[in-house]
């Protein structure tokens, strides 16, 4: 299982709020991500990228490319 969350809390005055901001998440063809994986709002992943399990992706990840990590960081770049 793995979680694509595309909004936030919003904080305000030191407390969370109920409302919340949505932002899209775009996820381009060929793109793979192993189990328990969480993509945050507003993030794309490009073409043909990776996402290794367990990873927290909480910025773009290019595409052609690897990630793993909490957060996640690009490990290597064009993939073959």
């Amino acid at each position: 299982m793995s979680i694509i969350a595309s909004s936030n809390h919003i904080f305000k005055d030191g407390q969370v709020t109920n409302k919340g901001e949505s932002h899209p998440i775009i996820i381009e063809k060929g793109s793979w991500a192993g189990a328990h994986v969480v993509i945050t709002s507003g993030v794309k992943v490009g073409e043909s990228a990776l996402i290794a399990a367990g990873a927290i992706v909480t910025k773009n990840v290019e595409k052609h490319s690897r990630v793993a990590g909490v957060p996640a960081k690009q490990q290597c770049r064009h993939l073959n």
